[in-house]
């Protein structure tokens, strides 16, 4: 069976990671993508090497977050019996794992290509969201500050876990998943914020409006976020869906307008309060059981569907 882990961004194209085995020996590869839709690219497999340089064999990671600082890729993930570790690759493919992270249990994320006052700085957290510090990139300091919590009544109510980070000119954009239950178990939103690239413990904006939420006919299936990138000017969500499926989406980043004078975010597109407008139909056969995304053709006042 495959395990898919998380996704990478090399140059224009993005990577899915994902492991299998295949008799006791466990396996991990990456497949590339040009469009970050169609993985039907390069296809290459992950050696990984620990601080004895021998290749490790078990690939059971959770919560991969990889960056880029300068020249090489950062990794953090966690295990099942190591909790958080940060590995180091040149080219994403010959990773070498450094110590375990004591300080920090929870999902990371290290900020790209940043230091604040000659540290890197990390988000994590899987309840709320705080920031560590390191001068090494191997000894972490978590701070003692909450930088993000629920907020009751907006759709980031639930577990908030970091996602990924980005650096911009003055600012670090980071998504986060906010995680409810329900009647047919969890269920998941999206959210971004951002924070002062001159203190990345300030907070600027955070989106009012979440900038994915999981839809209805997601709801029974079990979800698990592999991680977020910026590619080709878009922001693309990956999640893996069920045992063996990823779900992909595509969204403009968010945040890009928060200078604006009233300070607010709001999404493109909202979801109409009357929806569904055109359903399966019990009376006829060829569309009783679903109606896929249609083409819509303004003319003559109206609007015509093919769907």
């Amino acid at each position: 069976m495959i395990n898919f882990i998380g996704t990478a961004r090399r140059d224009t194209e993005a990577l899915l990671y994902f492991h299998y085995s295949k008799g006791r020996l466990n396996f991990c590869k990456f497949v590339t993508s040009k469009d970050g839709l169609e993985f039907n690219g390069e296809s290459k497999y992950v050696i990984t090497l620990n601080n004895r340089q021998r290749e490790e064999r078990n690939y059971d990671w959770k919560s991969l977050r990889i960056t880029k600082q300068d020249d090489r890729y950062l990794a953090t993930y966690k295990t099942k019996t190591s909790g958080l570790k940060i590995a180091f690759s040149k080219d994403l493919v010959r990773f070498e794992v450094g110590n375990s992270i004591k300080s920090i249990k929870e999902t990371a994320c290290i900020v790209p290509d940043y230091t604040h006052k000659g540290d890197y700085q990390m988000y994590f957290g899987e309840k709320n969201i705080k920031l560590a510090y390191s001068k090494d990139l191997q000894s972490w300091t978590a701070g003692k500050e909450v930088l993000l919590v629920s907020r009751k009544d907006h759709f980031d109510d639930g577990d908030l876990e970091v996602g990924n980070a980005f650096t911009f000119d003055e600012y670090i954009l980071l998504t986060y998943y906010s995680k409810k239950r329900n009647a047919n178990g969890q269920k998941y939103s999206v959210g971004a914020c951002l924070f002062d690239k001159n203190d990345p413990s300030t907070l600027l904006w955070r989106s009012d409006e979440p900038i994915w939420e999981q839809e209805e006919e997601l709801n029974k299936e079990k979800l698990q976020p592999l991680g977020t990138l910026i590619l080709h000017n878009k922001a693309m969500l990956y999640w893996q869906v069920g045992e063996g499926s990823v779900y992909a989406v595509s969204c403009p980043i968010p945040g890009l307008n928060y200078k604006l004078k009233d300070k607010t975010y709001s999404t493109i597109v909202k979801k109409h309060h009357k929806n569904p407008i055109i359903s399966p139909r019990s009376s006829t056969t060829w569309d009783s059981r679903a109606a896929f995304n249609s083409a819509a053709i303004y003319e003559d006042g109206k609007v015509h569907f093919l769907y």
